[in-house]
């Protein structure tokens, strides 16, 4: 297993590859042409990526920079880099005020001594590369991330090994970043608060106790988080019929059908009297079981199911609704997201437009 090793490909490539054609049926939609790299990480392959990085930042202010590893590894370079500068602008000064004679002398002695210099300089260059390697690389704990902050252009990156070692897909996991990468681009204004406190404030209004107290709830209900779950039930479900709900109805099919889903969904449905009997299931396989899985950890996070069921079919529609925008049939999109009934938690939660008209010429 290489490193560092990258690969070069394209939004449509990357779809075409998640749904085995492109655009899915019933969708129209332009070719998808926004290219960007996968970066294949391993071992200090991961250190080589973070310090490439945080060098191409030199201009960058530090209190611009979100991330704190980044941060952390910005300062080192940034002090060591200003101690440099100040000790030779005050060599070269204490030169400037010295008589010929004493010039010519220094200058010989500087020649003779070089060599001590060059070591001098590899020194300290060895305790800068110590001390940016003690650091924690860019993701430490993630099998990937898209990380436009830090990126010079669109990248995303994984770590095949640990991916292995987890017993997840390789596949999921660069669909999974493909998605943030495709929300980055369609989404701008909603990468500002991703978990801001209004954000918090307003989950935190309908969660358990015990998910108030674990960070990982409130990460996992982020909008971003929750659709590019949502992209591999989708994907799944398109790789069994070759044809993508079209409408609310279809949704809750697909949902329903699902093999982790469909058992905790149908049985919060059925308590809040939801008529199931009209719903034909189409049973289908994941590609990668753990996706649904965290969704269906998410609906035991809330109060009560009332909110889970609000949840489902309030927000995770609308979601839907979203991810058709992402895969390029805004139109498409616009019409599904007509026929949900409601979509007020949605709102709720995420603060953006419960039917996103304003969106359709994004």
């Amino acid at each position: 297993m290489l490193l560092y090793r990258k690969y070069s490909t394209d939004c449509h490539e990357q779809l075409f590859k998640d749904f085995g054609e492109f655009p899915p049926k019933p969708l129209r939609a332009p070719p998808l042409k926004h290219t960007f790299d996968v970066i294949y990480l391993s071992g200090i392959g991961s250190k080589y990526y973070s310090l490439s990085r945080v060098f191409g930042l030199f201009k960058a202010d530090e209190d611009e920079i979100e991330d704190e590893n980044v941060r952390l590894m910005h300062k080192e370079v940034q002090d060591v880099k200003y101690g440099l500068v100040t000790s030779l602008q005050d060599l070269v000064f204490k030169f400037k005020k010295l008589n010929l004679l004493n010039k010519t002398l220094s200058l010989l002695l500087v020649i003779l001594i070089s060599p001590l210099f060059l070591i001098f300089f590899a020194f300290l260059l060895i305790i800068l590369i110590y001390r940016l390697y003690r650091i924690p690389s860019l993701g430490l704990n993630s099998l990937g991330f898209f990380s436009p902050i830090t990126q010079q252009k669109s990248e995303i990156v994984v770590k095949p090994r640990d991916i292995k070692n987890a017993g997840l897909s390789l596949d999921a996991i660069v669909s999974h970043e493909h998605i943030h990468l495709l929300q980055f681009r369609k989404f701008p204004d909603r990468q500002n608060d991703l978990l801001g406190t209004d954000f918090k404030a307003s989950v935190k209004n309908v969660l358990k106790d015990s998910a108030k107290r674990s960070g990982k709830a409130f990460y996992y209900l982020s909008i971003n988080e929750v659709e590019a779950r949502l992209h591999e039930v989708v994907l799944s479900y398109y790789r069994a019929y070759q044809s993508l709900p079209h409408d609310y109805r279809g949704f809750l099919v697909m949902i329903l059908s699902c093999e982790v889903l469909g058992g905790p969904v149908s049985k919060i449905l059925s308590n809040h009297e939801v008529e199931l009997q009209e719903y034909v299931f189409r049973d289908f396989n994941l590609r990668e079981v753990a996706p649904a899985q965290d969704l269906a950890i998410m609906l035991g996070y809330f109060k009560d199911f009332s909110y889970s069921k609000r949840f489902v079919c309030e927000s995770l529609s609308v979601m839907y609704g979203n991810l058709l925008m992402l895969y390029g049939d805004t139109q498409k999109a616009i019409n599904y997201l007509k026929t949900i009934e409601c979509s007020d938690f949605y709102l709720q939660l995420y603060g953006e437009p419960s039917v996103p008209m304003d969106r359709a010429g994004e």
